[in-house]
């Protein structure tokens, strides 16, 4: 059941990377990299830790800042082995969080000057 949003969600990031790539932009592996993370189906800290060495492809890029991120917040990962594990909406609310900085691809920056206009 949630694989079918992974998989869109990786679809679009493998498509992004793949045009990136195109136009010989090396951020693209780093939007490849990400949509291949959103299909583990539980990614644990230590599958992120592959994301760092992509990210040094394009340091300065929204993409590298999002992977770097997105590996220091996988860490919430480790809340069920460490406390308990959540369940039900806390289950929903720790994959969200954990997951949360793949908001930051999304072009928001047209959208709000087409709110101001």
């Amino acid at each position: 059941a949630a694989l079918a949003p992974a998989a869109m969600i990786a679809a679009l990031l493998a498509a992004r990377g793949v045009a990136l790539l195109r136009r010989s932009f090396d951020e693209g592996w780093i939007w490849l990299a990400l949509g291949a993370w959103t299909l583990l189906p539980n990614p644990y800290p230590w599958y992120a830790l592959w994301l760092l060495a992509v990210a040094a492809l394009a340091p300065r890029s929204r993409a590298a800042s999002v992977a770097i991120v997105l590996s220091f917040t996988s860490l919430l990962r480790y809340i069920p082995d460490a406390i308990a594990t959540p369940v039900g909406p806390q289950a929903v609310l720790l994959g969200i969080a954990a997951a949360l900085p793949l908001v930051a691809l999304l072009p928001l920056r047209g959208w709000y000057n087409q709110q101001l206009a």
